[in-house]
This record gives structure tokens, sequence and C-alpha cells, in this order.
């Protein structure tokens, strides 16, 4: 990573901290791990004491980004969403495509429904599921839960088909 070393520690425990909050189950493996690299990113483009390093978070997360497209080229590549029947099979997965190309997928989300909606869902997606696992359909319940909370009109069922 291109980060300094006092920007990595706090990239680490932000990504430690979300893995902790819900374990997605075999399938959805993925979530997990995009939404921790997500949340890090989106965290230290917003935290203060940051400003003077020559790199921002999101130019970082969009380099991570490029080398994930680059595997996705490739003949090994895989979906985000994979069926997992072994240990090897979820071992397999911990590439840059898991990481990145899943946390560019919650990034869009992320502006798609708007930044109030995300954090409205992702509460209550913890409360819900805080220490249990769960699996993608339930973390799209709760984004779509928020966006009908907040009369927002854009059609996530639609959006989650595209992809």
């Amino acid at each position: 990573f291109f980060f300094s070393s006092r920007r990595r520690h706090t990239r680490s425990s932000l990504v430690s901290w979300a893995r902790r909050c819900v374990q997605e189950t075999g399938n959805d493996l993925w979530l997990n791990e995009s939404f921790a690299v997500f949340m890090a990113t989106l965290a230290l483009d917003t935290a203060k004491g940051f400003e003077t390093f020559h790199m921002s978070a999101w130019r970082v997360f969009h380099k991570n980004v490029s080398v994930a497209i680059k595997a996705d080229q490739e003949r090994t590549t895989h979906p985000i969403t994979t069926l997992v029947s072994t240990t090897e099979d979820a071992e397999n997965l911990f590439d840059s495509i898991t990481y990145w190309k899943g946390a560019s997928v919650l990034k869009q989300l992320y502006y798609f429904i708007g930044p109030d909606v995300f954090q409205l869902g992702i509460r209550e997606y913890f409360s819900l599921f805080k220490g249990k696992n769960t699996e993608l359909e339930d973390f799209f319940s709760c984004m779509r839960s928020a966006q009908q909370a907040q009369r927002q009109e854009s059609d996530l069922k639609y959006w989650t088909e595209l992809w």
C-alpha cells in the first residue's frame, strides 16, 4: 500500500473493526472484505490529521482498483460473488478482485443511494446482524429499507440485478 506507517496503521485498525461487525457466509465472503476496505477508505478520506499526506485515500483506492481490473481480465477471473464449497475455494477468493472490485461496487452503491441512505442502511444492518452470519440479500434488504425510510425513489433492486 502507498500509505505512510501512521495512515497504514489507522487503515488496518479500521479494516479490522469493520470485519468484526458482521460475518458473511460462504458465497458472500467478498462483502465482509470489500466492506472493510471501502469503509476504511471512506473514513480515512474524511478523517482529520491526514491533510498533509501527498496521496489521498481515494487515489490509493483507485490505484488498487486498477490492479483488480487487470486481474479481472485474466483467465483466472471470477465474479465477486462466487460459490464457496471448500476452505480452498474461500482461500482463493482473497485477491484483488474480491477486495477492490467488491469495494468499487460498494462505492458505486454509496453514491447511487447517497451517503445518508447508505449510513442509515448500515446502521440497520449492524443493529440486526451484529455478530451474526449474513448473506448479501440481508445487506441489500437493509439498504432498501433505508431507501424507503428516506422516501428515495431509485430502484436498488434493478441496480443489483445489473451487476
